[in-house]
This record gives structure tokens, sequence and C-alpha cells, in this order.
């Protein structure tokens, strides 16, 4: 195999790699959350809980996320499938690598808003559970960054082999 083709090869590999797992993490991550709104609320007079935006909007930001996972996994697929065999000039891992900096750049201020947003209550030893299972959700959200910051760094390492290569 040529050199190129195995650096095309890597490259949609990370590419394809890196949106399934940003479609796993967001799909595991639905669950945990509904339940961690349930806890992290606070009761009104009514009897209800109260809306906490970060939650509404975290929502509708895995549903953006979900959706970008499976357009960084398609498009990595189909443009390994439109340059195999050939070495093309690599067009897509630069999209790609840009689509993954900019949710992470997008992910970051998110996490920070929802450690700062969280109104659970640290008095009350009894709720340790429900503590626990809103810093479940804060950890996922830094390994969500983690899965969309690594494969952007292993998209520019490549993409720097390849033109050194050439």
């Amino acid at each position: 195999m040529q050199p190129c083709a195995t650096l095309l090869l890597l490259e949609n590999l990370v590419g394809a790699t890196a949106g399934i797992g940003l479609i796993t993490c967001c799909w595991a991550l639905r669950h945990p959350l509904r339940w961690a709104h349930h806890y992290d609320a606070t009761m009104t007079e009514a009897g209800l809980f109260s809306a906490l935006p970060i939650y509404g909007y975290l929502r509708r930001y895995l549903q953006v996320m979900l959706i970008a996972g499976l357009v960084i996994l398609l498009a990595s697929l189909v443009t390994l499938i439109a340059q195999w065999g050939s070495c093309g000039d690599l067009n897509a891992v630069g999209p790609i690598c840009g689509l993954l900096l900019a949710l992470a750049a997008l992910h970051l201020p998110t996490i920070g808003w929802f450690v700062k947003d969280r109104q659970g209550d640290g008095s009350n030893p009894q709720k340790q559970y429900q503590k626990d299972l809103v810093n479940a959700v804060g950890r996922r959200l830094w390994g969500l960054a983690v899965a969309l910051l690594v494969p952007a760094g292993l998209l520019f390492i490549l993409r720097a082999l390849a033109s050194a290569s050439s």
C-alpha cells in the first residue's frame, strides 16, 4: 500500500472513529441527563420541579451533537470510498477537523455553564446519590470534550505527516 493511501486510510479511520465516539457519548448521556435534571432542580411550593435552563439547553445540544457525529461519520466514509485507490488531495480532513474543533469550542463553555448553574444543595447527606448522579453528568461532559479534542489532534498530526512526506 502506498504511503499516501495509508495516510488516507488512517485519517478517515480517525474521522469515522470520532463520529462513532461522538454519537456513542451523546446517546449514552441522554438518560443520565434526564435523571440529573430531575434531582438537580429545586421543588416549588406546588410540588413541581423548577426548570433549570442548562438542562433544556443540554437536551437540544445533544441532538445537535448527534447530528454532527453522523455528519463526521458519513463524511469520513464517503471520502474514503471516493478516494480509495487513488492518492487524492485528502480534502475532507480539513473540514472534519474544523468541525471537531468548532464543536469543542462550543462544548467547553457548555461545561462551564453546567458546573456554574447546578443547584444541588450540599447540606443534606441523604441526597448523596443525587449529587453523585449530577457529578457523573459533569464527568461525562468532560469525557465528550476529550472525545472531540483527541481526534482533532490526531488529524492535525496525520495532516502534518502527509505534508512532510510530500
